[in-house]
């Protein structure tokens, strides 16, 4: 296990938010990919390197995780940096960058896996992409420079990654904030055991142990394919329909369900 903290992370207090929106300065790191990028390609070559100087007869298995900025800073090692792993993990990713699909970490064999809790805000910012913060930011007179935005969401369908299941237990089915973003580690948690399963090799456990979660996705409302008549049933063309909101499945899980005991015994 190597915690890796070689580049420079953007300077940003969850805890005081309202403070933190106001400063130009701050919000421009946060708030668009160049730290990713840049953090990005030193941690492709650090990685890379454990590669050359593997000894010994069994193959290693790489696995890199990243939380929050830094699961960004991951997506673009991947996709632009030629980082070069077995498996990737992301968790409360507010976009993926420069890796718009899971086909962009050029994984041979490997997988993306996503860990995104339904009531971490951060992890829904990507659901725009970086249309809307573009678009914003341009009619703002473009305060975050350039480009803003991060990207992808890559726990949304269609992506290609494998979520987990990654809620906090005792804020299941609340309004999306803040503070749940800083709950991925807590011991026992669901977040955590599938970590730990992923770094180990053992990813392929997740769905026998019940903890795959489904993706994203926009809403879609069906029309009925038929209607009941005093003259008899009436079938109908099935017309569906998709909405620009987006849901999150894990919103309808029993709270109970929800629980911070997934320690291995």
């Amino acid at each position: 296990m190597i915690a890796w903290m070689g580049y420079d992370a953007p300077a940003f207090e969850f805890q005081s938010l309202e403070a933190a929106v106001t400063d130009p300065t701050k919000l421009q790191q946060v708030g668009t990919p160049w730290m990713a990028r840049q953090g990005g390609a030193v941690l492709a070559a650090d990685v890379n390197g454990l590669a050359v100087t593997h000894e010994g007869g069994t193959p290693s298995h790489v696995t890199v995780i990243g939380h929050s900025y830094g699961s960004t800073t991951v997506a673009d090692a991947f996709a632009n940096s030629g980082m070069r792993a077995n498996d990737a993990v992301l968790i409360g990713c507010p976009g993926t960058d420069l890796a718009p699909s899971a086909a962009d970490f050029h994984l041979n064999g490997g997988r993306v896996y996503v860990g995104a809790a339904s009531t971490d805000a951060i992890s829904w910012i990507a659901e725009s992409g970086s249309a809307v913060p573009n678009w914003v930011n341009d009619a703002l007179g473009a305060p975050l420079g350039p480009l803003a935005g991060l990207g992808t969401d890559p726990a949304h369908e269609g992506f290609g990654s494998v979520r987990f299941r990654a809620e906090v237990a005792g804020t299941h089915n609340v309004t999306p904030w803040f503070n749940d973003h800083s709950h991925y580690y807590n011991k026992g948690s669901e977040a955590l055991h599938n970590i730990t399963e992923i770094t180990v090799g053992h990813g392929d456990h997740l769905a026998r142990e019940g903890m795959l979660a489904p993706h994203r996705a926009e809403e879609r409302i069906s029309s009925p394919t038929q209607i009941r008549t005093p003259f008899g049933t009436i079938p109908l063309p099935h017309v569906e329909v998709t909405t620009p909101a987006t849901v999150d499945p894990e919103w309808d899980r029993p709270g109970d369900s929800v629980t911070s005991d997934h320690d291995f015994k």
